[in-house]
């Protein structure tokens, strides 16, 4: 099943990961466009000024069974992400460093005791625990990328070796739905190319972008958005784009052969993108969906779905 949302970008003016599919161009721009419509939303790359982020994300997934159980899993994850431009690449582009300053992981999972750790606050505390260990070795992790300069990921090195990391640890299957492959190329083009490789847009173009982080993490769900450049006016472009989304498929087996239905569902995504320093100041994104489950006119059970996660620089 399918829904149609609408996605807002604003990109105010401030300066500075690889699937073909992201950024491709889908309409042609207005005829009407003209010289003065252009907007240029391509990064800057300074060796040696690393800019930091602080990102703050939550997840939930809620459950109802209708005359049985019920049950919530949940993550918020705090990251404070460095950013360092190493050195410049032919052709315009630049190698740069993510590093986490900062990982603090608070998850509720389905299977196991709620855990918390904080790189920030925890780092005297004993290595006994598994996640504890697990947690430790992703923020000392190092994820390289290479990027155009338009800011697309061409080739990425660190980010398959945190998956690594995390596969088959327990209860980290909400980590892991974020912190994929595809989700540090998301965060690394955010950052420094939201208009894919056509880094210079005109008012009216389009192009189609895919969210590496599924709807509360539910396999399944999955989201492209068609993006359009509104407006551009007193320092700021105004990204407009429709969101479609696909619910995800019924993957407990005690839902099997009821009929799903969405019931509602709402999504948004900003980004203020500084056109004196090229690079976004601000990343903020949201899911949420609800389903219900019926077998004929009875109501079985139902699904809440959400995801939030907001990405700010802390850096001038």
């Amino acid at each position: 099943m399918k829904q149609t949302t609408l996605f807002v970008i604003a990109i105010a003016a401030l300066g500075f990961g690889a699937a073909p599919s992201l950024g491709q161009p889908i309409r042609k721009q207005s005829q009407r466009a003209g010289a003065a419509d252009a907007v240029d939303l391509s990064p800057r790359f300074v060796v040696g000024q690393p800019r930091r982020y602080r990102l703050i994300l939550t997840m939930t997934q809620k459950q109802k069974y209708t005359k049985f159980a019920e049950g919530t899993i949940s993550l918020q994850m705090i990251a404070i992400l460095r950013l360092a431009p190493t050195r410049p690449l032919p052709g315009g582009g630049a190698e740069v460093e993510l590093s986490f300053d900062r990982l603090s992981i608070d998850a509720v999972p389905s299977r196991e005791p709620r855990f918390q750790y904080d790189t920030e606050t925890d780092h005297d505390r004993p290595g006994d625990e598994s996640y504890v260990r697990a947690i430790r070795r992703v923020a000392e992790s190092v994820v390289v990328f290479e990027l155009s300069k338009a800011g697309q990921v061409r080739s990425m090195v660190g980010a398959r070796e945190i998956e690594r990391l995390i596969e088959g640890q327990p209860g980290f299957e909400l980590i892991a739905s974020v912190l994929s492959e595809q989700w540090f190329q998301e965060t690394a083009q955010d950052i420094f190319g939201p208009a894919g490789d056509q880094a210079t847009r005109r008012l009216g173009d389009t192009w189609r972008t895919h969210l590496a982080i599924t709807i509360g993490g539910y396999p399944g769900a999955k989201t492209s958005v068609d993006w359009t450049l509104k407006t551009n006016a007193n320092g700021e472009a105004l990204i407009e784009g429709d969101a479609h989304v696909q619910a995800p498929v019924q993957v407990d087996p005690s839902l099997k052969g009821l009929d799903q239905k969405v019931t509602g569902t709402f999504t948004k995504a900003s980004i203020v993108w500084d056109l004196i320093h090229h690079r976004a100041r601000s990343v903020e994104k949201s899911e949420a969906m609800n389903l219900e489950y019926r077998a004929e006119d009875f109501l079985i059970g139902t699904t809440s779905l959400g995801t939030h996660s907001l990405l700010e620089s802390i850096d001038p």
